[in-house]
């Protein structure tokens, strides 16, 4: 089904104020972390919403399933996504229950591990939307597979070239982490495409800003944690928060489209 313009503006005006209470919030919560507690650690609110977050978009995405049942299509490719959140749940978890209080870093690829394998399964969900409306992509679409990527590893590999003269190892993980990212910003600018002109076009959009939020949000970290020291109170706090409450939002907007 394919629907005008006007009506695209009027889906569009109904979500703005979830938009902008997003931004707010994940603001609030970042910028938390200044604020001196007097019987807890500052960054508590930040660093228990980072790891929740996730679990939240997880459920949300295995209760939108559930709703299209036995759906080859929407009900395996959002259990699929659910799968993917659980897994960047773990990850952020055993961080915040056992590597940051302990100070014994020890296993943390364990935890780089569950976020290298959700990226791909976040992937996976939007591959089984695309083939689904899309016989084949136009040459613009697969242009764009490859050159937001490109683009972004590049920017970010030759940024830190200097940082990482020392540590090779670390320079080409983070490099897998930015190009998987990339990745995933590109494939859903890809389904954003795709759907632009049909009754998915508003969930499709706050997914796009979701990811968009997510993948920027994993430059600055990976960035910061190279030149500096990340701290709760970094833009990529605000912007991780905002990618799930927006992805939590394009998950309810679908169920309703449909």
């Amino acid at each position: 089904m394919v629907i005008t313009i006007p009506t695209i503006y009027s889906q569009i005006k109904e979500s703005y104020k979830i938009i902008f209470a997003v931004v707010v919030i994940a603001i609030t919560i970042q910028l938390s972390s200044k604020i001196p507690l007097e019987f807890f650690e500052s960054s508590i609110i930040a660093s228990t919403a980072i790891v929740m977050f996730p679990l939240a978009v997880s459920v949300s995405s295995f209760a939108v399933s559930r709703i299209y049942g036995g759906s080859k299509i929407f009900g395996k490719s959002y259990f699929i996504l659910g799968l993917s959140y659980i897994l960047f749940f773990i990850g952020e978890a055993m961080f915040y229950f056992y590597m940051d209080p302990s100070g014994n870093y020890e296993h943390e690829i364990i935890a780089e591990m569950m976020f290298l394998v959700s990226t791909p399964l976040l992937i996976t969900h939007v591959i089984i939307n695309i083939r689904y409306f899309a016989e084949k992509l136009e040459t613009y679409q697969k242009m764009l597979l490859v050159v937001i990527p490109a683009v972004i590893v590049a920017g970010y590999g030759i940024s830190l070239l200097d940082a990482y003269s020392e540590e090779p190892d670390n320079y080409f993980f983070n490099l897998l982490v930015i190009a998987e990212s990339g990745a995933s910003l590109g494939f859903i600018i890809v389904a954003f495409t795709v759907f632009r002109q049909t009754v998915l076009f508003v969930p499709w959009f706050l997914l796009l800003l979701g990811i968009l939020f997510g993948t920027t949000g994993d430059l600055l970290y990976r960035h910061t944690d190279t030149v500096a020291f990340y701290d709760f109170a970094d833009p990529a706090t605000g912007l991780w928060l905002a990618s799930s409450m927006m992805v939590i939002y394009a998950l309810y907007k679908h169920q309703k489209s449909i």
